[in-house]
């Protein structure tokens, strides 16, 4: 940002107006043959990002919605995670780069219960019927708030001991809770 715009924004109120992604993308592209070794370096970063060369990836990833743990559980940061993960992986891999990624979501619309007297045509493609549902049955089903729980690595080699040690750590802080997606290496298998 002190490249782009280098100034406080109550200041310079129509320059971080006009600036979004795409003016953002544009500026950084040129960077890579700039004349700022700092810009030159921060331009081969984002150059890889275009070429997609992705920096981490994803080595485990589950969900899990907030009425699945009991009540008055605290979620750990994702420092504290990550330090109880490492806990549980092999000695030569304790110091392995990753990262932990816990991001909330809450999907439920604003306020479902000021539509209560609406519904919904429901398709039934098995019979061709369709069938008008109230909004408030359907609202029923979507959770409360739901927790994305993902972990990063700069290679996929150890994704087998990282999903083991994070089923540990999870199971350890909400033993009713399963894993539900596959491993890199049961990917690999079928």
């Amino acid at each position: 940002m002190n490249f782009i715009v280098n100034r406080n924004p109550l200041e310079a109120l129509d320059d971080y107006l006009n600036l979004d992604e795409w003016q953002l993308f544009h500026t950084v592209r040129g960077w890579s043959s700039g004349d700022l070794p700092i810009q030159r370096r921060l331009g081969r970063e984002w150059e890889k990002l275009y070429n997609r060369q992705v920096k981490w990836k994803m080595a485990y990833s589950t969900e899990f919605s907030v009425d699945q743990l009991q009540r008055g559980t605290r979620f750990s940061d994702a420092l504290d995670y990550e330090r109880q993960i490492r806990e549980y992986l092999p000695k030569t891999l304790k110091n392995i780069a990753l990262r932990v990624d816990l991001a909330t979501q809450d999907p439920r619309p604003i306020n479902p219960m000021a539509h209560t007297g609406k519904s919904v045509n429901v398709f039934n493609p098995a019979t061709g019927d369709t069938s008008r549902e109230p909004l408030k049955d359907l609202y029923r089903f979507i959770p409360a708030r739901v927790v994305h729980f993902r972990i990063f690595a700069l290679n996929h080699h150890y994704d087998g001991e990282i999903t083991g040690a994070a089923d540990r750590t999870l199971e350890e802080h909400r033993p009713s809770f399963k894993n539900q997606y596959l491993t890199h290496e049961e990917l690999k298998e079928i």
